[in-house]
């Protein structure tokens, strides 16, 4: 049996999307692994409730707040336009290699010489 606890963000006066950057911060760098119980290496791993709320994180004002989510957003942006031309760039390479290929097998072109 699997349980799973959700925790919102009750503060009004917080902006949701600067807590849920700094938790996604805090699980990528495995900085909540330390106060969790199980197994981590396998995929396992429970941070108690009780853990979580003593857990102490940062609260700047709520303009600084949204100044950190707007910048994050900025550049996650950029980053997923990024990795979506990299895709595009890599899948257009991979037609072309295939295309490469199949030229030099059915001899459409020459290759005998290129060494």
């Amino acid at each position: 049996m699997l349980i799973y606890r959700v925790f919102t963000l009750t503060d009004t006066k917080s902006i949701d999307r600067y807590y849920l950057y700094l938790m996604r911060m805090g699980y990528k760098n495995k900085i909540f692994y330390s106060y969790g119980q199980g197994v981590a290496n396998i995929g396992r791993w429970r941070f108690q409730t009780e853990s979580f709320n003593d857990f102490c994180v940062p609260y700047p004002s709520r303009i600084e707040q949204q100044q950190i989510v707007n910048f994050l957003n900025k550049k996650t942006t950029k980053i997923d336009a990024l990795m979506t031309e990299t895709q595009n760039s890599i899948a257009l390479l991979k037609e072309h290699r295939t295309a490469l290929i199949s030229a030099a097998v059915t001899g459409k072109i020459d290759v005998r010489e290129v060494a």
